[in-house]
């Protein structure tokens, strides 16, 4: 359904794609990272890939992979993510790529405990992904909506009946997200001026 490179806090850069198409849909088993074919599945993979997101239920799904550091190195983005959204229902299928800020895994770890509070949540810029929860089950259940709207203007919305604790599994994704690509550049804060 919707297939692009989405910066969130900076421009985005423009990556090839594969002449083959394989990657380009959902169905694919594979993301492109750095001219790579990297297969989806598990939790880290052999090239390092980690699922910050990862929820499924019945044949719906949604994921969302943090593939590594954009620009390693002494560089202002080096703590920016390369990630890929990846979205499946019986219906339709939708797949993202991302650059995620350290602001953007910031507002992640705030959202963690408004989810964990059973509030709904909003999180990401350019591309919204909406966590909805639905409660007249006895488990509540999460409804998540994935918006492309800088391109297609397409959403994608799954309802997961992923069981209890899917806010702890959510948890410990980013915990290991957080250890696998720690934040290294050291940023000074913003003067008031700033935001005026």
């Amino acid at each position: 359904m919707f297939h692009r490179k989405v910066a969130s806090g900076v421009p985005p850069r423009n990556q090839p794609r594969a002449k083959d198409g394989k990657g380009d849909h959902i169905g694919a088993q594979f993301l492109h990272h750095g001219g790579r074919r990297l297969p989806v599945g598990g939790d880290v993979m052999e090239d390092g890939g980690v699922d910050l997101i990862h929820m499924r239920s019945a044949g719906s799904g949604v994921r969302l992979r943090v593939l590594g550091r954009h620009k390693s190195g002494k560089t202002p983005y080096h703590d920016y993510l390369d990630a890929a959204i990846v979205i499946t229902s019986g219906f339709a299928n939708g797949r993202l790529e991302l650059l995620l800020s350290p602001e953007d895994m910031d507002d992640w770890s705030a959202t963690l405990e408004e989810l964990a509070a059973g509030r709904d949540v909003i999180w990401l810029r350019n591309t919204e992904m909406r966590i909805e929860i639905d409660r007249q089950f006895s488990v509540p259940v999460p409804i998540v909506t994935v918006t492309d709207e800088e391109d297609s203007s397409s959403a994608v919305r799954v309802w997961l009946d992923v069981g209890h604790g899917w806010v702890d599994d959510l948890r410990q994704r980013y915990a290991r997200v957080q250890r696998t690509w720690p934040r290294e550049m050291v940023t000074s804060t913003r003067s008031r001026s700033f935001w005026q």
